[in-house]
């Protein structure tokens, strides 16, 4: 299986905090994962220092792989559900993520529509030409991505806490478990700063499955 780490905790606007500098992609990676699957994000993309070990794959300041140097080879595409709404394997992730949230003392995750439209889009289009990327074919990012599906919270100059998981598997218990053993993406699903999540699974490939999940800070009214 194939798993990445985007993480944008990007400093909420009137807080007045300022940016901080992106470690170094050899100073994040955690030894379960290659460096050569790691995609460099847009230059906004940042760890603040609240984030902890939440950069240790990566997804931030990373190299090497582009989702242009991925095969472009169309496949067929298996809809697991129309537009937002979520197909069984998405609402037992959501259970199992909110059950393992609230055993910790953190409050669970709302769903957001516009969110999780950006998420399966990414799925899809992953599956569909054939690519492990947080960088869409068409040069888009997590954040431009949930902008672009109405999280207006995603959108410039609005930008809140912000992050991507993705994966390969068929079950949310094999996303689930893939994440939580991997300490950058455990630390990802236990943000108490992300509260909605939007998430998109594309049945196929290789490995059974494409998950996408995309976190936010707040809910917006694009996400009822």
């Amino acid at each position: 299986m194939r798993y990445l780490l985007a993480l944008a905790l990007i400093s909420v606007v009137g807080c007045g905090e300022g940016f901080t500098p992106s470690p170094n992609v050899s100073d994040l990676l955690d030894g379960g994962i290659d460096s050569r699957s790691i995609d460099t994000l847009t230059p906004d993309t940042t760890l603040t220092p609240d984030s902890g070990g939440a950069g240790g794959s990566g997804g931030a300041g990373g190299a090497a792989g582009s989702a242009a140097d991925a095969g472009t080879a169309d496949a067929q595409v298996v809809p697991t559900c129309e537009g937002s709404c979520q197909d069984a394997e998405e609402k037992i992730f959501i259970q199992l993520l909110n059950d393992y949230r609230t055993s910790l003392g953190i409050a669970p995750v709302t769903l957001c529509t516009s969110i999780s439209r950006a998420a399966q889009a990414h799925s899809d289009d992953m599956l569909a030409h054939d690519y492990f990327s947080h960088t869409g074919l068409d040069g888009s990012t997590p954040e431009t991505r949930e902008c672009d599906a109405g999280y207006t919270l995603a959108c410039a100059p609005l930008r809140t806490y912000a992050g991507e998981n993705l994966t390969e598997g068929p079950t949310a218990a094999d996303a689930f478990m893939m994440w939580k053993n991997s300490p950058p993406h455990d630390e990802l699903m236990k943000k108490s700063v992300l509260t909605v999540i939007g998430l998109g699974r594309a049945v196929g490939g290789d490995f059974g499955a494409y998950w996408t999940a995309d976190f936010g800070g707040d809910r917006d009214s694009s996400c009822d």
